[in-house]
């Protein structure tokens, strides 16, 4: 369902934060929460004061528009959160990035969840 938009989204990332990857803030992902979305865990060292989570200073840094962050998989529909937050689990297990504080597990609860396993 997000398979481009997180194609996308993870591009956007290795053109602009070549690092992100080691970045990456380990912890269970929730791309409905800013401070635990793939943006939020990225950039969450790089918030400053005035910017309140790693999601708000990307935003702000890149300016980033609501129809961008809807293109690039960062952000979707309220109803399609679990969906978002699961694919993108999966593709950032795919690139050695676990969503689990467990260091030996890939798989988070909405993963689960969205798969209809919990």
């Amino acid at each position: 369902m997000y398979e481009i938009e997180i194609q996308r989204g993870m591009a956007w990332l290795d053109d602009t934060e070549p690092d992100w990857k080691a970045q990456y803030k380990r912890g269970p992902l929730d791309m409905s929460q800013i401070s635990a979305c793939v943006l939020g865990r990225v950039f969450q060292d790089k918030s400053e004061a005035e910017h309140f989570s790693g999601y708000h200073y990307a935003c702000a840094t890149f300016e980033l528009s609501d129809d961008w962050l809807l293109e690039h998989g960062f952000c979707a529909n309220i109803a399609n959160y679990p969906r978002l937050t699961a694919e993108w689990t999966e593709a950032l297990a795919k690139v050695g990035i676990s969503t689990s504080e467990n260091p030996g597990s890939t798989t988070s609860r909405a993963t689960s969840e969205a798969r209809g396993t919990a």
